[in-house]
């Protein structure tokens, strides 16, 4: 598997940022998670690095249920092309539930 090139993190990191809460921006997201789907060990683990540092900046992330969002969606848009996002997300969302109930 190949390392994320510092472009594709970089936008990457963008997209998360500029995230709003409303559908559209969530499914846009999670079809360009479907797209890069090959790396998507890579891509999960810098959306859960993305929500850390903002969580450790800001507490509680007022943003937390828009990364379940994220997660959710991915899950639902790529069951039909194969169960990458299932595993990847998987242990991730179990522990976000834990973080969402404090």
């Amino acid at each position: 598997m190949q390392a994320l090139k510092p472009e594709r993190l970089q936008e990457l990191k963008r997209m998360i940022k500029a995230l709003a809460n409303d559908q559209i921006s969530i499914v846009r997201f999670a079809d360009y998670l479907i797209v890069y789907r090959h790396q998507h060990k890579q891509l999960v683990q810098v959306i859960a690095q993305c929500y850390l540092d903002e969580r450790a900046r800001q507490g509680i992330a007022a943003r937390r249920l828009i990364y379940f969002f994220v997660a959710n969606e991915t899950i639902f848009k790529s069951k039909d092309t194969g169960f990458e996002y299932i595993k990847a997300f998987g242990d991730l969302l179990s522990d976000w539930v834990d973080i969402f109930a404090k």
